[in-house]
Formats: C-alpha cells, sequence, structure tokens
C-alpha cells in the first residue's frame, strides 16, 4: 500500500479520528526529546554512556571519514535546492497545503532547534565531556530531517519508497555528524525526535476535514 492509499484510509476515517492520533504522536515524539536530554545530559550514568557511545563511533572515522566530511555540509544545500524546485512545481500545480506543510516544518524548526541548543538548555560538567557546551539537539540532522520532510509533503506523488528514502538520509546526516566529532549520538537521536513532533503537529493543525459519505441503498424497485 502506498502513502496515497494510507492518505486516502485516512481521508475516509475523517479529521475528527486522525488529529487526535496526530497530536498524540507529536506528544510522544516530545517526550521521547525531553528523556533524551534529561537521561543523557542531566545524569552522570547518562552522560559517561553518550561520551562511551560516542567514542565508539569514532571507530568508524577511517573507513567513512572523508565521506562524512563532504556529506555534512553538502545534504543540507541539496536538499534546500531540490526543495526549492519542488515547491515551484507545486505552487505551479496549486498545492498549497503541501507548500504550507513544507515551508511551516522547515521554518519552524531552524530557530526552535538553535534556540534549545543555545539558549533553552544547558549541560552541566558531570563527567569527562568531549565538549563542555551543550550540543543538543544537532542543528544539522535537524535542518536536514525536516528538508527530507518537506520532500514528502512536496513530491506530486509519495510512496513508501520515498519515505525510506528520506529515513535513510536522515540517518546519513547523523552518522555524518558523529564522524566528524560535531555531535554525540543523544544529540541526533533528539534532533530527529524533535522534527518528528513538529511534523506530526503541522500535520494535525493542517487537517482538512473531510466528512466520509455513506453508501447510498440501491434503489428499490
Amino acid at each position: 500500500m502506498t502513502t496515497d492509499e494510507l492518505h486516502d484510509v485516512g481521508t475516509r476515517l475523517g479529521r475528527s479520528a486522525r488529529v487526535p492520533l496526530l497530536l498524540a504522536g507529536a506528544l510522544v515524539l516530545g517526550a521521547v526529546f525531553a528523556a533524551t536530554y534529561v537521561v543523557t545530559v542531566r545524569t552522570l550514568a547518562g552522560q559517561q554512556l553518550d561520551n562511551g557511545a560516542f567514542v565508539s563511533w569514532q571507530q568508524l572515522n577511517p573507513f567513512l571519514g572523508s565521506f562524512a566530511q563532504v556529506l555534512r555540509p553538502a545534504l543540507p544545500v541539496a536538499l534546500g535546492v531540490g526543495c526549492a524546485v519542488l515547491g515551484v512545481l507545486a505552487l505551479r500545480a496549486r498545492r498549497w497545503r503541501a507548500v504550507v506543510r513544507a515551508v511551516a516544518v522547515v521554518v519552524v524548526t531552524i530557530p526552535l532547534a538553535r534556540w534549545l541548543r543555545d539558549g533553552a538548555l544547558d549541560r552541566p560538567d558531570l563527567a569527562d565531556l568531549a565538549y563542555p557546551q551543550n550540543t543538543l539537539p544537532s542543528g544539522h540532522v535537524a535542518v536536514t530531517a525536516a528538508l527530507c520532510v518537506a520532500v514528502l509533503f512536496l513530491w506530486p506523488r509519495r510512496s513508501g519508497a520515498l519515505v525510506a528514502w528520506a529515513v535513510v538520509v536522515s540517518l546519513v546526516a547523523c552518522v555524518a555528524s558523529l564522524l566528524e566529532h560535531a555531535h554525540r549520538p543523544s544529540d541526533v537521536v533528539a534532533s530527529l525526535a524533535l522534527v518528528g513532533a513538529l511534523t506530526c503537529l503541522v500535520l494535525a493543525l493542517t487537517q482538512r476535514r473531510v466528512v466520509a459519505r455513506e453508501e447510498e441503498p440501491p434503489a428499490s424497485g
């Protein structure tokens, strides 16, 4: 079943059935973000586990480090160009809601991730820190994941393969940030949870109310 068919099923359910599910998804992913921060940043055991995983990832650097060095800055740029082209095509096709959703996810993600990392959240010195400053969430991963979501919204016909592509690209951005020594594992996990929560929230706020039409009984005669 393609994502378009899943959308048709959701349409038959009507707005009242979908919005609570999307809001619940936003709350769950928001809780994952909060739990990731509290456990891996605010506790000694969490910081030690996070730093240990961060060091373990560096074993792949000799093999993948050169690719990570190119992919980390290139992915957001390439995706941004792709989204711009898809956005123009969507506007020409008058797919207004798709454009609004794509723009909303990206425009909210960028300042929110930066504010959380640099302003709202701090990192107490409880263990042997790789970096003294807070690095959660990862801005690069958040932007890349948000642009992948925008592609899903803007693409004319979505499918399971396209969703799989978006997941793979987002994970590649996570690995590139780890291998480039830019972010800890907790940072990239929190970024994906943040984008997922915002996506669910945007979907919930932009649902169109569609009431399913009951099948008319055959005429008696």
